[in-house]
């Protein structure tokens, strides 16, 4: 009794198994050492419909399988037109199998995955797995990455992205250059750490001299790196190599820019700048970002060419303001010098003018002079006559009134003289005579070299 409940839960669970092998989800084959088919599930009967009904199909040998599939109409593989060629590959195949090959087949326009694995009693298990919607996701993401390095690589700059952890991500081709690295550099180092630690053995960061006295002792006491580099910086003679100490302390001080908020010097990694290469001394211009979840984004410009340009522009434009201000000044001491000139020919030319009539005065006032001197001494010999009297007075007469006419004509000349200086030089308003105006106006112009007659004044005269 308990031999035949033992056959009917053997025969219970062999069931169980080929049911549960039946609704595996890949199609899959399953031969002996002989290489004859042992089991198929359905779903090997739906991929290769051509092969024998699942009823029929133990028994039969691995290559006369596949020239019932291909003689059915069926191509296992397209990239093998030649139906012998595909099954001599494939015994080749089985035959060379020790443990597991996988291959790639496309059957009925999907592509598949093939395993076939041979197991320790020599039997062949050959399952296929439908990749062809995987297989279009990696070309998808293939095409997008390939999209993605061509739009980094157009970036007029330096681009670099980052993940939270600071492992460089994505970088364009003129990013190591810009920063003073390779790219083999970069990919031996993954990480802002690796190059920290790369660029502090080099030496990058000898000079780096923290001043004590910018940070609080709270500060320093909550920044163990902080009080270690300054430890270590105050130790180290100039001139001497950083210890192994110092250098992990300066990338552990470089590294804090990228924490919440930055340093306690006030320096964070979000921000944009510029900085010169060491070396090169190109000027970079640098812009990085931060987005939650996703990392940090930096973008640099080379801008020593722009930087040039600015400066000789300003320099340029320094220059040219000074020629202009130069110019301006030249311009004011020829406006000066015309002045003076022009009022040089108005005094030489009042000179001249006051010259006649100061003249005539001078020689009436010395003829009456040597006249009076010789009536004096008439006088006194008592040889005056009365004749010689009225001569006399009359030729003082006449003196006198040749004086008055010369002296008043000088005092007119300089009457005038004033008159149109004083206009010029005041925007006061006032009333005057039109006429007498402009005769002072014809008075002054006749000494600046106008000839007698060639400009004269009519006016009219009201009452």
């Amino acid at each position: 009794m308990d031999g035949e409940n033992g056959k009917q839960g053997q025969g219970r669970a062999a069931r169980l198994l080929l049911d549960s092998l039946d609704g595996y989800a890949d199609p899959f084959v399953l031969c002996d050492p002989d290489d004859r088919v042992l089991y198929t599930n359905a779903r090997y009967h739906e991929l290769f419909p051509a092969a024998p009904p699942q009823g029929e199909i133990r028994g039969w040998g691995f290559e006369a399988l596949l020239r019932r599939v291909l003689a059915g109409g069926e191509t296992p593989d397209p990239g093998i037109p030649d139906p012998e060629e595909f099954i001599r590959l494939r015994l080749a195949q089985r035959a060379a199998l020790a443990g597991r090959s996988l291959s790639e087949a496309t059957i009925g326009g999907r592509l598949f995955r093939r395993v076939e694995e041979r197991t320790p009693n020599g039997c062949v298990i050959t399952s296929y797995s439908d990749i062809t919607d995987l297989k279009q996701a990696q070309e998808a993401a293939e095409r997008n990455a390939a999209r993605l390095a061509a739009a980094v690589e157009a970036i007029p700059g330096g681009f670099m992205m980052m993940d939270e952890g600071l492992n460089y991500l994505v970088w364009n081709s003129r990013y190591p250059g810009i920063g003073g690295t390779t790219d083999a550099v970069i990919r031996s180092h993954g990480n802002v750490r690796e190059t920290l630690w790369l660029q502090a053995r080099r030496g990058d960061y000898d000079d780096l001299r923290l001043d004590p006295g910018a940070f609080t002792a709270g500060q320093v006491a909550d920044t163990p790196c902080l009080a270690t580099l300054l430890r270590c910086q105050a130790a180290r003679p100039p001139g001497q190599r950083p210890t192994e100490e110092e250098m992990e302390a300066q990338v552990e001080w470089h590294l804090l820019r990228f924490r919440p908020g930055g340093r306690v010097d006030g320096d964070n990694a979000e921000r944009e700048g510029t900085f010169r290469v060491a070396g090169s001394g190109a000027v970079i211009e640098f812009r990085r970002t931060y987005t939650p979840g996703l990392g940090w984004v930096s973008l640099y410009t080379d801008v020593t060419e722009r930087m040039r340009e600015a400066e000789e522009t300003a320099a340029a434009r320094a220059a040219a303001e000074r020629a202009l201000a130069d110019l301006r000044a030249a311009q004011a001491s020829l406006v000066q010098a015309e002045k003076l000139a022009s009022l040089g020919g108005l005094v030489a030319g009042i000179a001249h003018e006051l010259n006649t009539p100061i003249g005539i005065t001078y020689t009436a006032a010395t003829h009456l002079k040597d006249q009076a001197a010789r009536f004096r001494a008439r006088l006194e010999g008592g040889q005056l006559r009365r004749a010689e009297l009225d001569e006399f007075l009359d030729l003082v007469a006449e003196g006198a009134a040749l004086l008055e006419a010369n002296a008043g004509r000088a005092s007119q000349l300089v009457q005038s003289f004033k008159n149109v200086s004083a206009d010029r030089t005041h925007d006061e308003r006032r009333r005057f005579e039109l006429g007498p105006a402009l005769e002072e106006l014809v008075v002054s112009l006749g000494p600046a070299g106008a000839r007698p007659g060639t400009c004269s004044a009519w006016i009219a005269r009201r009452g």
